[in-house]
């Protein structure tokens, strides 16, 4: 947001990725999450076709029975953690100037200290 308000008004409208420019696999990174915090990981590979099945059904029930609560995960979150995403963050360096901080390593190792504290 920083570099955003510091760029040129050329900028205003435009759509950024904002990521640590650092491509990692989800399933790496929630092992280490869950390692890190302690706790044993049990990683399993559902099939898609159920999981999103699942998901449907759950929407459904909750707009009839809980409509102004969100389900637990919805079609769009299971389509989204489903595939491994890595997102170009060129544009956001060189319109904004924007530089990555921390690495993901760094990021996990800051959550981990957080939750436990």
């Amino acid at each position: 947001i920083r570099c955003a308000l510091l760029a040129s008004g050329t900028c205003n409208g435009h759509i950024y990725n904002i990521t640590n420019g650092e491509p990692i696999l989800l399933k790496q990174t929630v092992r280490k999450l869950v390692t890190d915090l302690g706790y044993p990981y049990h990683g399993k590979r559902l099939p898609f076709g159920m999981v999103k099945m699942y998901a449907y059904l759950l929407e459904r029930f909750y707009k009839v029975f809980s409509p102004h609560k969100e389900p637990p995960f919805t079609v769009q979150s299971v389509g989204l953690i489903a595939k491994d995403q890595t997102f170009c963050i060129d544009k956001a360096r060189k319109e904004l100037g924007y530089k990555p901080k921390i690495t993901v390593k760094e990021g996990i190792n800051n959550v981990v200290k957080h939750w436990k504290h």
